[in-house]
This record gives structure tokens, C-alpha cells and sequence, in this order.
């Protein structure tokens, strides 16, 4: 578990004005909560969480999508959700209560 939070508050995300930059481009509201074609879409969704924390709180953006799903069935898997991260989840949660 050390090791895991050591990782954790190492680990971080690129918050880059480019990529806030590139949620705003919708014409129906401030920002958006994606960025068509432009990549870095880990970076821009903690972007976009970004602006509804207030200053200075502790924060964190579990992106999952990519192996929280299969697309289409192997032999070992099935298609469909797989549950990805949430033993994390449930360990980060457990151990700060």
C-alpha cells in the first residue's frame, strides 16, 4: 500500500493551458467537456474537472475508460465493463476513510 500511495502522489497529470484552452471551443457554453481530435483526452477531462475544485483542495482524475471495457470478446474475456481500477478505488477510499 506504501508503495501504491507513493506512486499515486508522484504521478501526475499534464494540466497545460493548451488543453484548457482547447475546451472552449463550444459556442452553447463556457467549456466543454471534451476536445474533438485533439488528443491528450486524460489530460483535458482532469482539465475540465479542474475548473469545479476549489483552490488548493486535494484532488484526484481516475482515468479508466480505455481498460474499463472490452470492445469485442478473446478467449479469456468476454465483451463488455471489466471493473478495471475500482479495487484501487476502493483501496484509496478505505485507507484515507
Amino acid at each position: 500500500w506504501l508503495e501504491f500511495r507513493r506512486v499515486l502522489f508522484r504521478s501526475r497529470l499534464p494540466l497545460m493551458d493548451c488543453y484548457r484552452e482547447a475546451l472552449t471551443w463550444t459556442d452553447c457554453a463556457d467549456v466543454a467537456n471534451y476536445a474533438p481530435g485533439q488528443g491528450a483526452a486524460a489530460s483535458m477531462a482532469a482539465c475540465f474537472l479542474e475548473r469545479f475544485i476549489e483552490p488548493e483542495s486535494a484532488w484526484v482524475h481516475v482515468d479508466m475508460v480505455g481498460p474499463a471495457v472490452r470492445r469485442g470478446a478473446n478467449a479469456l474475456e468476454c465483451a463488455g465493463a471489466r471493473g478495471y481500477g475500482m479495487a484501487t478505488i476502493a483501496m484509496l477510499l478505505q485507507a484515507n476513510g
